[in-house]
């Protein structure tokens, strides 16, 4: 997890004859001005480290277009709380979070309680569990960032409880697509996460380790 607001998220798809390496710069360079401008008077203006995720090409077997290009995000950026444990202690922020990936090769199938499901159904079953809004590109890549998304929680009670009630509960396919039964509700998820953030809180604050 990237300290709050720094992922810069560039990508371009050239004409015949313009120059990809210079005009992706270019527009990277002018996003991270624009990010560091608005970043200037918060505590991340300065992050603590900085690394480049780049790939050169758009996704394996899709359209040469800006939805399908690298790097791929499943869900829109988020606002969670998240903990880190610091020389100081444990210590809770609210903070935006997003999950940038870069894949090669194909992603054709993923098991899902015991049923080999197509990235397609995968892709629609993962709108569900993370409760996307947003429109998905049709990829494979975008799907494995959206299985990243789901696996990766460390530090945000949210996350881990989502993850930890589809293995426990394993609600059916169909019922969470369709939101019935099982199918945890993204009011229900807010509520214990919230549970489990103040126990936590109670926790760490009495001197628990």
């Amino acid at each position: 997890i990237m300290p709050a607001g720094s992922a810069v998220r560039e990508r371009h798809v050239p004409s015949k004859r313009s120059d990809i390496a210079k005009a992706l710069v270019s527009a990277f360079w002018t996003k991270v001005r624009l990010r560091a401008a608005s970043l200037l008077f918060t505590a991340h203006a300065k992050p603590s480290c900085s690394f480049f995720l780049g790939h050169t090409r758009f996704a394996t077997s899709s359209a040469p277009t800006v939805r399908e290009s690298h790097p791929h995000r499943f869900s829109p950026p988020q606002r969670f709380a998240i903990w880190r444990r610091t020389p100081e202690g444990w210590q809770r922020k609210v903070e935006r979070y997003e999950v940038h990936v870069t894949h090669n090769g194909d992603l054709d199938y993923w098991p899902l309680f015991g049923v080999q499901r197509t990235q397609r159904e995968l892709g629609a079953w993962l709108r569900r569990v993370l409760h996307c809004k947003a429109a998905v590109a049709g990829c494979d890549s975008v799907k494995v960032a959206g299985i990243v998304e789901l696996l990766r929680t460390q530090g945000v009670w949210r996350l881990s409880l989502r993850l930890a009630y589809q293995q426990a509960a394993s609600p059916s396919f169909d019922d969470t697509l369709n939101g019935k039964g099982l199918a945890m509700t993204e009011g229900a998820l807010g509520e214990a996460a919230g549970a489990a953030d103040a126990v936590f809180a109670e926790y760490v604050g009495g001197g628990g380790v």
